[in-house]
């Protein structure tokens, strides 16, 4: 399956998932898994329609106390960001691509402390996942996962390019053999600047 389809596949799910609800299916469909202006389309949307897109996105709104949690842009930067998160993604382990199905019972081990993406369940993932949680306590709530595309985006060292093998590299210049020249000449090569 294309990748486009797989996206495509992805927010069709979401949209059924929704069921009857029109304006959580408003704010889906104003995304656009092409597009990098999300945050700028689902912005034109009042909090009034934001509000229970986020809550059946499972987005916490408010705090224990009842004081909300997100401002008008902050939240729809949260639902792009939670959008994004169910769409196909390469696991940064295996290579493999998965998605993350909404409202699974199956929850990923690890989020992504950026983006919010689930972890995928190949062994290398539940490998890592069983070495913290034998290791201790402390060691796997101090852990923080990252995708592979956040990890990739994050990094502030870019790989370098292998350097390429020239032949100009042992071929010497002749207008520059009198630099290089080892003769036991008294008089300096630059002395006719002089």
């Amino acid at each position: 399956m294309s990748e486009q389809n797989s996206n495509e596949l992805a927010i069709g799910t979401l949209l059924l998932c929704a069921g009857t609800n029109e304006i959580v299916k408003r704010v889906i469909s104003a995304f656009d898994y092409k597009s990098s202006k999300n945050c700028k389309s689902l912005a034109a949307f009042n909090l009034d329609l934001l509000e229970p897109c986020a809550e059946f996105l499972n987005i916490q709104l408010a705090d224990d106390s009842g004081i909300k949690l997100y401002t008008k842009v902050t939240l729809v930067n949260r639902i792009v960001l939670e959008l994004k998160a169910l769409l196909p993604s390469e696991c940064l382990e295996c290579n493999e691509t998965y998605t993350v199905e909404f409202n699974s019972d199956h929850k990923p081990l690890f989020h992504c402390h950026m983006c919010y993406r689930g972890s995928h369940d190949c062994s290398a993932i539940t490998g890592i996942h069983d070495a913290l949680s034998s290791a201790s306590i402390n060691l796997l709530s101090s852990h923080v996962w990252l995708c592979k595309s956040c990890k990739d985006s994050s990094n502030p060292i870019k790989p370098r390019k292998k350097r390429s093998q020239h032949d100009s590299i042992n071929k010497t210049d002749p207008s520059l053999s009198h630099l290089c020249d080892n003769s036991s000449s008294s008089t300096p090569p630059y002395s006719a600047l002089i």
